[in-house]
């Protein structure tokens, strides 16, 4: 059928030659193609023997799109058969959707590479990674979280606690309604949020979210940038910016001291709104390599919205921070996750 990747039976074959691969020495694998169990059609069933003679069967469930919206009902329909193990296998699986369906516990497969298997008995633990995006992609209203509305829309998410509505998210955040709206939009179809009978949004998935927006979103190639160094590192640059005029907010692991333990940062990120002048100011030198400074002109002014100050200096906002360091160079990433987990304990200590 148009814009549908492969057929069923071929999704199917693909899963089961991939899961075939993936077994372990002396493990064997039988299949059977659109077996009727116990008055039930399924797509597949797998009997997957290990050495000892312990064996377990696998019901396989095709489906062309499965969204993070549609996991739940999956899963629900899944469980009315208890005693079976199962895995979903689908054309394409987001990172949000493999995600749910982990926490569900729920085997899955991609025809793009992803696979996850999790078995007690046998126990049998496969990952393998495939696609991160959706090389099927249909075209359909907004889907990323790309640009500046964007991310201004999703700083307000993160910043501000729930419950709320759309027009009163965008006046908090002085973000038009038009983008609360198709954010919340995504965000609910990859069910990182959750809204009451009256539309007001009442729960929403911070660490979800925050991951979502870094999807589409990488705090250098998302704004201009420029590389300089400090030749007396990073301590004279915050002495320097304690006493400057110019707008700034420091982000990644500058600011992510203050709020976990990190190694000592070699790199200091810091928004600005004219990056040759503040780097002249600074006397700061431009460089290709060595750099220890990475001046950032953003692509939206949320940056600077609800940043902190500490021992008279200006850093971004925590949900600022978080992201950044998620899509940063180096050793940033890790660096993010101990600020999620930060986060996550210690909401009321930076969230609105």
């Amino acid at each position: 059928m148009r814009n549908r990747a492969i057929s069923e039976t071929e999704l199917v074959r693909q899963a089961i030659e991939r899961i075939q691969a993936s077994l372990p020495p002396r493990w064997s694998l039988a299949a059977q193609l659109e077996p009727v169990v116990q008055d039930q059609h399924l797509d597949a069933l797998l009997t997957i023997h290990e050495p000892s003679g312990t064996s377990i069967q696998i019901c396989i469930e095709a489906k062309y799109r499965v969204e993070p919206k549609t996991v739940g009902d999956i899963v629900q329909h899944i469980r009315q058969f208890p005693g079976r193990s199962h895995l979903l296998v689908a054309p394409f699986l987001s990172s949000r959707t493999r995600e749910l369906l982990r926490q569900a516990g729920l085997s899955h497969a991609d025809s793009t590479g992803n696979l996850w298997i999790a078995l007690e008995n046998p126990a049998l633990w496969v990952e393998r990674v495939g696609a991160r995006e959706n090389p099927w992609h249909e075209p359909r209203p907004l889907q990323s979280l790309k640009g500046g509305k964007a991310g201004r829309a999703v700083r307000a998410f993160c910043d501000f606690r729930p419950p709320y509505g759309v027009r009163e998210l965008a006046e908090r955040s002085q973000t038009t309604p038009a983008a609360i709206s198709r954010v919340a939009s995504v965000l609910e179809k990859e069910a990182l949020l959750t809204k009451d009978a009256r539309g007001r949004i009442v729960e929403l998935g911070l660490d979800g979210v925050l991951r979502r927006w870094t999807d589409d979103y990488r705090v250098l190639s998302s704004n201009r940038s420029r590389s300089f160094l400090e030749p007396r590192g990073l301590p004279h640059l915050l002495e320097k910016l304690r006493h400057t005029n110019r707008r700034y907010a420091i982000t990644g692991s500058l600011a992510a001291s203050w709020h976990v333990r990190v190694a000592p940062a070699r790199l200091g990120m810091v928004y600005v709104d004219e990056v040759a002048d503040v780097g002249r100011e600074l006397e700061l030198h431009s460089v290709e390599a060595g750099a220890n400074v990475i001046l950032i002109a953003p692509s939206d002014e949320v940056v600077f919205a609800r940043s902190t100050t500490h021992e008279g200096v200006r850093y971004a906002a925590v949900p600022q921070v978080a992201a950044d360091l998620l899509t940063s160079p180096g050793r940033g990433p890790e660096e993010g996750e101990e600020l999620l987990t930060w986060m996550k304990e210690h909401e009321h200590d930076w969230r609105n």
